[in-house]
């Protein structure tokens, strides 16, 4: 509820008080694939994690079942820093270990 600057009796009357209604998040996982004159249909997912963030072992199963199958080795994989890509600290870890295996 959002009300107005007081000031005048006018502005305290239920008719000058706005209501707003509290919208939930929308929030979509998409990735594709871009190239020079290419692009990938989008691929839409839902995480495991809370609020239905990616987790480690749902991007080892995109990247096994999506991302292999059509990978060619001339493209090149572009990764945020985020912590389910396993790309964060120089420790070996399934993500990277599973990268290599299949030529990514």
């Amino acid at each position: 509820m959002v009300h107005r600057r007081q000031g005048t009796e006018a502005r305290d009357a239920p008719s000058k008080i706005q209501f707003r209604l509290k919208r939930r998040n929308q929030i979509w996982h998409v990735f594709a694939y871009i190239g020079w004159n290419f692009k990938s249909p989008l691929c839409f997912y839902t995480g495991a994690g809370g609020g239905g963030r990616l987790t480690q072992a749902d991007y080892l199963v995109l990247l096994e079942e999506v991302i292999a199958s059509n990978w060619d080795k001339d493209w090149i994989l572009l990764e945020d820093n985020d912590n389910a890509h396993g790309t964060r600290g120089k420790a070996d870890n399934k993500l990277k270990q599973a990268k290599a295996r299949l030529g990514i």
